[in-house]
């Protein structure tokens, strides 16, 4: 449900950042940017942490492995793409 909305700010920060370059350097940015990739990072480790405490209790369920993983991905995911951001930026 917010991945349109997120899909349509994401957007439209790309087309601001196209027509004015000096937006990419920008402070605020740059401290958000690096907010999110803890945060990211933050929720991956947690849920590695999370997985291996059920692993050696032996309680893993099909249900938790797979909620383990979209976790993983989607944190991972963010991570991966904050990071890409941030590397562009250090390029221009």
């Amino acid at each position: 449900m917010t991945f349109p909305v997120f899909a349509l700010i994401a957007g439209r920060i790309g087309i601001a950042l196209r027509t004015r370059a000096d937006a990419a350097v920008s402070g605020v940015r740059a401290w958000l940017t690096y907010l999110a990739l803890v945060v990211a990072a933050i929720v991956v480790l947690l849920d590695g942490i999370w997985f291996l405490e059920e692993l050696f209790r032996g309680e893993l369920t099909v249900r938790f492995t797979l909620q383990s993983l979209v976790l993983l991905v989607l944190g991972g995911g963010v991570f991966v793409t904050y990071l890409r951001g941030i590397r562009r930026a250090a390029v221009r």
